[in-house]
């Protein structure tokens, strides 16, 4: 979703990013769109993927300090994807 946010690159008839199976426009396009038409929400939602994304790292290594191996495992695989 960021990606197509950030460059601008809606297209809807790519599947969803949220691999439901659907193509965007019959999915998440509206949401997608109405972020992308107005240039203050967009930039709200590029400043805070970028909070989450700063963070993340922080979340995993407090995750392995505590010993919560299952919570951190579960990051790090949505990390992956």
């Amino acid at each position: 979703m960021f990606d197509i946010i950030f460059h601008n690159k809606y297209r809807g008839h790519h599947l969803c990013f949220c691999n439901s199976g659907k193509k965007l426009r019959d999915c998440h396009g509206k949401l997608v769109f109405k972020i992308i038409s107005h240039s203050t929400l967009r930039e709200k939602f590029i400043h805070e993927f970028l909070l989450i994304e700063s963070c993340k790292k922080e979340v995993i290594e407090y995750c392995q300090r505590k010993k919560l191996h299952k919570m951190r495992n579960i990051l790090l695989q949505k990390e992956l994807k």
